[in-house]
């Protein structure tokens, strides 16, 4: 009796999972499928037919289903294929059966940085292709651990290849200023931070997967130190110098009008109005003889003479003690003002050369002191006044108090020697003529240009008076 074509060809499964490596090679080998069919002859004969993707194609006497092309998962992480089983009876019968074809991640993707609340677009990215940047600010007095930002990442890849971890690049973490979470990519305080030593951080952070090998994707960290009033108000040298200048004939009874004897100046290293420096006159022997005038947005604090200077007998220096307050924190100073009649000290413009020099410009003036064909004691009064306006703290601020202080103990032993020679005259049996003609040879070694000389000068008026020419 010829065989009925009855039966259904079937499955061993109604679905199948085949798993490919994303990024293989086109044209490997899936998977197999199988199906029977209980009849005999033709009728028990199976052919297999593959719908769904044009990127797989199907054996269709053993079942054998081949890729025809290479795979992305991030593009399609999944495949459904229909299979369809085929006898060659009449009517023909078929049976069908599902192909899940799951296609593995592969670490082929960098990480990406993303947006966020820190994150700026950066038009002059070295590091980066997607050309973000992060960018935060910090106040010099941060507690450590305080958090300043945070980077956010991810990987399109899957499983580990996905997972994150933040680092900084080797050498590119603010010399171990700041340190960053792993896991968050949380950028926190590492160390105690000082504007004035270090305002502006280029960092460069790292995201970097788990997968193998591994990869990591650089960007750009930029982090701003802000101020807070954390310096008091520094004054260059200490104590400062005067030079109050009166005419060589200058009548006390006759001129009492105020006079500009210099200006004051602090340096406060805060900025703005952190910086702000207001200046008062505290104590001191002569305070009573002076008064200081401010104006507000310019910088140091003008010293003017008072009626009094000019009721009492004039002095060579006068002494009172100043203070510079920058909100809570300040700075006291010792004031000497010199009084110059025989035009002893070179002439200066405070008002002008309030504002400090920079390191070019002092070192330029200071070397004109010295290099001049003045007198020594000339000199230190020429450097002394310089240096008052060179930038307090800088990388020659060392050399050019050093230099002030060699010139002022050179002038200094000069003076000693002037007021030896000077007494030895005045002490000896001579008489007057006798000790004038003495003084006469010591004066001519003695400095002109010293704080000195007005008492020298005195001292030879009172013995001329005693032996007229």
């Amino acid at each position: 009796m010829p065989d009925l074509n009855e039966h259904t060809p079937a499955f061993t499964q109604d679905s199948y999972t085949a798993h490919i490596l994303e990024n293989s090679n086109p044209f490997i080998f899936t998977f197999k499928v199988s199906a029977t069919d209980n009849d005999t002859g033709s009728n028990g004969e199976i052919h297999y037919y593959l719908d769904g993707s044009p990127s797989f194609i199907i054996e269709r006497g053993d079942g054998e289903v081949w890729a025809t092309t290479s795979f992305d998962r991030e593009r399609t992480a999944q495949y459904t294929l229909r299979v369809t089983a085929v006898d060659n009876g009449t009517p023909p019968r078929t049976g069908v059966a599902y192909l899940n074809v799951i296609i593995d991640d592969m670490n082929d993707n960098y990480p990406e940085f993303v947006y966020n609340a820190f994150a700026k677009l950066d038009t002059d990215n070295s590091v980066g292709k997607d050309r973000i940047r992060y960018e935060g600010t910090v106040p010099e007095n941060a507690f450590i651990g305080k958090r300043v930002l945070h980077l956010s990442a991810r990987d399109i890849d899957d499983g580990l290849n996905s997972h994150i971890k933040y680092t900084f690049d080797g050498g590119y973490n603010g010399d171990g200023d700041f340190a960053i979470d792993a896991t968050s990519g949380a950028i926190t305080v590492a160390r105690h931070l000082d504007r004035e030593m270090r305002d502006l951080y280029y960092l460069v952070a790292l995201a970097v997967d788990h997968g193998e090998p591994q990869r990591a994707t650089p960007v750009s960290v930029i982090i701003h130190v802000t101020d807070v009033n954390d310096n008091a108000p520094v004054f260059p040298i200490n104590p400062v110098l005067l030079i109050l200048t009166l005419p060589r004939h200058w009548n006390p009874t006759s001129d009492t009008k105020t006079k500009i004897v210099g200006t004051i100046y602090a340096y406060d290293a805060d900025l703005g109005s952190n910086a702000e420096v207001i200046y008062r006159m505290v104590s001191g022997p002569d305070l009573d003889k002076f008064d200081m005038r401010q104006t507000a947005g310019k910088p140091g604090a003008m010293i003017v003479t008072r009626s009094r200077l000019f009721s009492d007998h004039i002095k060579n220096e006068y002494h009172f003690n100043i203070e510079a307050t920058s909100g809570v924190l300040k700075t006291s100073a010792m004031v000497v003002v010199r009084v110059d009649r025989f035009g002893l000290f070179p002439t200066v413009d405070y008002a002008a050369t309030a504002m400090p020099l920079n390191d070019s410009t002092c070192i330029s003036e200071i070397n004109t002191c010295t290099k001049s064909s003045q007198l020594t004691c000339q000199q230190a009064a020429c450097a002394e006044h310089v240096v008052g306006r060179c930038t307090f703290g800088s990388a020659i601020w060392e050399h050019v108090q050093t230099v002030v202080r060699d010139l002022g103990e050179a002038c200094k032993v000069l003076e000693r020697m002037c007021f030896k020679e000077i007494n030895i005259c005045a002490r000896t049996t001579l008489n007057a003529c006798a000790q004038k003609q003495c003084m006469k040879v010591a004066v001519r070694r003695c400095p002109r240009y010293s704080t000195t000389w007005s008492l020298v000068k005195t001292t030879m008026e009172d013995v001329k008076r005693l032996c007229p020419e």
